[in-house]
């Protein structure tokens, strides 16, 4: 939240409390108070602070994440810490506040002010224009389940490390996220580019490890260096710089989403890697011609998701989800090709009735051993459909157009008729879709 989460939120008849940010000196105190007192609610549980990025001027906030499986409630902790407001940023099975606790240390004498984030919809309270004279420093914190606690604190420590990290490695195929590593297959971003239905992320997204001793020498970076710690960004940045997934072919800087864009705006540490660090180091890199580049990234992705589907065992999860995603693809692409054809042969305009007929065709046809389409009365599934078998090669167009308008002219009243008999009975399998 960067302190700013009360500036941001509400309470009927309070005033807004002022979280200015806080000195290094400052910040150094308060943590030791309220890492203590936030102990003592949970006294048999890990409870620390995230790691903050080195050479900070100041902080707008301090993250503290205590690791237990236990709902919490949030003004009660607030309560025994002494807060003056708290704000639930609660969302699923994720729990997680903000706290205004006072600045000197001392607890506040009444019973905290539950806060609301206020994101400017005008049937919400907003902040009061009455500012706090006292002073308050923000203190957020997260419940992190024990069993995700090492990545969750490798993930979130040194601001925007895992930022770093996760941009260098996404253009050759992978994720890092705050669950762990994950690998991008490629038939997912051919899918996307394509604009394919019924494609989901996660059907193309396999987890690798969430160990991050184990993540950080897959990439060529040195646990023993990492938990040395940093004292500089320098230092930071020469770490990152040593895994084996930096190169000046696959790092872009031509940021491609809204988030990316954010941060190198907002985000100095993540700034100054990506226009500043890196380009300098790059700088006597030769520029490659852009198809030559391409290649280059697409080779290098290919080996390293070799590696990490061999390293982290999931040869069988990889070949089901690719297959998966290549059939519907190519399930799409036939059906974009044939349903030109159904219509014309057809005769149908109407969109819903002409998906009937298109739905018989993906139920209903059958390929014969020798390559011969031919109507089953026995139906399959959606993702059973026999109709990719009509594309040539280059998986794009059919195979033999006119001999497939043929067929198509000959057979779509039967097939029709066959799906309109297992509907008849109840059999069907799912909602009508084109």
């Amino acid at each position: 939240m960067g302190g700013r989460a009360f500036a941001q939120a509400a309470a009927a008849g309070q005033p807004t409390l002022d979280t200015p940010r806080m000195s290094p000196d400052e910040y150094t105190t308060l943590k030791a108070i309220y890492l203590a007192r936030v102990q003592e609610c949970f006294p048999t549980a890990k409870v620390a602070c995230l790691t903050e990025a080195p050479e900070k001027e100041d902080y707008g906030d301090m993250d503290i994440f205590v690791a237990v499986s236990q709902k919490v409630e949030f003004i009660d902790l607030a309560d025994s810490v002494g807060a003056a407001g708290v704000i639930s940023q609660s969302s699923g099975e994720h729990q997680s506040c903000s706290l205004a606790v006072p600045r000197d240390g001392s607890r506040s004498g009444n019973r905290p002010v539950v806060y609301k984030p206020y994101n400017g919809n005008s049937n919400k309270l907003a902040p009061s224009a009455t500012v706090t004279t006292e002073e308050y420093a923000q203190v957020d914190i997260d419940i992190v389940h024990p069993d995700i606690l090492p990545w969750h604190a490798f993930y979130y420590s040194y601001g925007d490390l895992a930022g770093l990290i996760g941009h260098t490695v996404k253009h050759l195929g992978f994720l890092a996220s705050d669950r762990g590593l994950w690998l991008r297959l490629k038939e997912l971003d051919n899918a996307k580019s394509l604009q394919i239905q019924n494609v989901a992320d996660k059907d193309g997204r396999i987890f690798l490890s969430d160990d991050p001793v184990q993540v950080m020498r897959f990439l060529g970076l040195s646990p023993v260096t990492y938990n040395a710690g940093f004292t500089t960004i320098e230092e930071l940045y020469k770490w990152v710089a040593t895994s084996r997934f930096l190169f000046a072919e696959s790092v872009k800087t031509d940021w491609d989403n809204s988030r990316d864009r954010h941060r190198l705006d907002k985000r100095k540490l993540y700034s100054g890697f990506f226009k500043e660090w890196l380009p300098e180091r790059f700088k006597d890199k030769p520029t490659l011609d852009e198809e030559v580049r391409r290649q280059r990234v697409n080779e290098l992705r290919e080996k390293f998701k070799d590696e990490a589907v061999a390293l982290f065992g999931k040869q069988e999860e990889f070949v089901a989800k690719r297959d998966a995603i290549v059939r519907k693809v190519q399930h799409a692409l036939a059906t974009s090709c044939l349903k030109p054809l159904i219509a014309q042969h057809s005769k149908q305009s109407d969109t819903r009735k002409l998906a009937e007929i298109v739905r018989a065709f993906r139920r209903h046809v059958v390929f014969s051993p020798s390559g011969q389409p031919y109507a089953s009365e026995t139906p399959h599934t959606d993702a059973e459909s026999q109709l990719y078998r009509f594309l040539a090669d280059d998986g794009n167009t059919l195979e033999d157009p006119q001999g497939t308008g043929a067929w198509v002219e000959e057979h779509w009243e039967e097939l029709k008729l066959l799906q309109k008999q297992v509907d008849g009975h109840g059999s069907g399998h799912g909602q009508v879709e084109a």
